[in-house]
């Protein structure tokens, strides 16, 4: 390789170590502070070429006294001529130009050409994911993509190409939930979703297209508000914006479209769930704001898609829903329930319907739905328990499953009344206590289960309904005391639970994060069960 300086960027904002055309060093400017960005060093590792997922080597050399990294590749009937830069400027961003040429004097058949990022987006461990950029948005508009990537620690690092960009792709760990990295596919072969640009798959003869991959740290850490109008002050194009993107139909919000363009007809168009069009004008708020209010009023339930197109040529598409009332989505997830019978087996996934078909209930009865959900329950539940203990039949240290049966029991008390039903919901819950060890912590070995499907919340649920119960004028003073002492002794367990999980400072523990990586459930089920038990107290 030839020896070319200039090889490492330095600017207040970067630090790029790109020696060879890889992104060997990466550092960015989040929150005030220079901070670094883990970067693949393995098969993984980028930026680089690919072609047809083939990755093609690059050398350096240099053009207007910088480094450009190029390459050839030849093979699959393709001539193309491939180029790799990296400029930082003093607005704080650093733009990747990748270029692609057809060198041959006959169009290219449809291929695949991807510009693999390279960083790390595998989170393996705690604490050290805290501060990995993980792929929370990619999305491709028309005429271009944006997105950004946010580590755990709340740094955001917005992405954007300047030109159309076929698709993106995640690379996943082969049977599991972990991303290596991520790329972006420049051109791509198949049938892609409608938003994307398409035909986006060949070159023609001789033809050369360049696209520039803009990377763009935003503050303040956490805050994500500030990513769409970062994207549009720092280009061309347009993003945008709502306050909700599901109203009810007396509901309304606010959209915004950020673009430094102007745009020339001022309006959204609106294509709505019966194929109409119309548009909804739009009153510039100030220099490359401009806001409108969407109205669900009138509307008639289903999918809106609004786009807009600026003076400089780019497109932007925004989906908006208008809703059913909530009582519609309860009922057909009873009816979903009913059509796809629940069954008995080692995991609860295969009989959460009863959940919905008992809060349907509740609420809405029906004879005939609820006569059919009521046999299958009986048809179920007897080959996961046994009769009169109330014990497992399978899967007897399978926490989840008994905190959702308990679940499922309290709702189905909430139906009829029936003392036995809230019994066996306090039996379930005795049951599931057995796993709590003194750090309070639900545990399945040495796992920690508590972020496992919300062994806690279902808990809280059952609380709720004993110290209704305590409550009761119309039951004796003895029933009253009896499920109050229930109650009370649920509730410290719930305690020492939520102070576990409160304890363990961000590093929540699954089956699945054991098993592979980080994985969100054990965020969402910890901050679920700690929002909850906080709306108790």
């Amino acid at each position: 390789m030839e020896n070319v300086p200039n090889e490492i960027l330095r600017t207040p904002d970067w630090l790029v170590d790109h020696r060879g055309g890889r992104l060997r060093r990466l550092h960015a400017r989040f929150g005030g502070a220079l901070c670094g960005v883990p970067m693949r060093r393995d098969a993984y590792a980028g930026m680089c070429w690919l072609i047809d997922g083939a990755e093609v080597p690059l050398s350096a050399v240099r053009r207007s006294g910088r480094p450009v990294y190029t390459g050839r590749f030849s093979a699959n009937g393709l001539a193309l001529a491939l180029s790799l830069s990296y400029a930082a400027d003093k607005a704080g961003r650093l733009t990747v130009s990748a270029a692609l040429q057809n060198e041959a004097d006959t169009a290219t058949p449809p291929f695949r050409a991807s510009l693999r990022l390279g960083f790390d987006t595998f989170l393996a461990q705690y604490p050290d994911y805290n501060d990995q950029l993980f792929p929370t948005l990619l999305r491709c508009e028309k005429t271009h993509l944006w997105g950004y990537f946010s580590s755990p620690s709340g740094r955001l690092l917005a992405l954007f190409t300047d030109a159309p960009t076929a698709s993106y792709t995640l690379d996943y760990e082969k049977n599991a939930q972990g991303i290596f990295t991520a790329s972006l596919d420049l051109l791509q072969p198949g049938r892609l979703p409608a938003r994307h640009p398409q035909g986006l798959d060949r070159l023609s003869a001789g033809e050369k297209k360049t696209w520039h991959v803009t990377l763009l740290p935003v503050g303040p850490l956490y805050g994500i508000g500030a990513i769409k109008p970062a994207i549009a002050a720092a280009s061309l194009l347009p993003v945008l914006h709502a306050g909700r993107y599901t109203l009810a139909a007396d509901e309304a919000c606010r959209v915004t479209v950020f673009s430094r363009s102007p745009l020339p007809e001022n309006t959204l168009t609106l294509n709505g769930p019966d194929g109409g069009t119309r548009r909804l004008p739009l009153e510039p708020d100030k220099p490359g704001v401009y806001r409108a209010l969407f109205r669900a009023a009138g509307a008639a339930p289903g999918l809106y898609t609004a786009r807009v197109r600026n003076a400089a040529g780019y497109e932007a598409e925004m989906c908006l829903f208008v809703r059913r009332p909530w009582s519609w989505y309860i009922q057909a997830a009873r009816k979903a329930a009913a059509d796809a019978p629940q069954k008995a087996s080692t995991h609860a996934e295969s009989w959460y319907g009863f959940y919905s078909a008992y809060t349907a209930r509740r609420y809405f009865p029906d004879a005939v739905l609820d006569g059919r959900l009521e046999r299958r329950f009986h048809e179920v539940y007897p080959l996961l328990y046994q009769s009169g203990t109330g014990l497992p039949l399978v899967q007897e240290d399978r926490i989840q499953n008994h905190s959702s049966m308990l679940g499922i029991f309290v709702c189905r008390y909430a139906c009829t009344a029936d003392i036995a039903d809230l019994e066996q919901a306090h039996r379930l819950a005795e049951l599931v206590l057995r796993f709590q060890r003194e750090d309070g912590g639900f545990y399945k070995g040495d796992t920690d289960y508590t972020s496992v499907i919300y062994p806690a919340k279902s808990i809280m649920e059952l609380v709720r309904a004993q110290l209704a119960r305590a409550e009761d004028a119309r039951i004796p003073p003895e029933d009253r005391a009896l499920w109050r002492g229930r109650a009370e002794r649920h509730m410290a367990a719930l305690h020492r639970a939520m102070e576990h999980l409160v304890g363990l400072d961000g590093n929540f523990q699954t089956e699945g994060a054991t098993a592979s990586c980080y994985e969100d459930g054990a965020n969402s089920c910890s901050a679920a069960q700690l929002s909850e038990f906080a709306l108790m107290l």
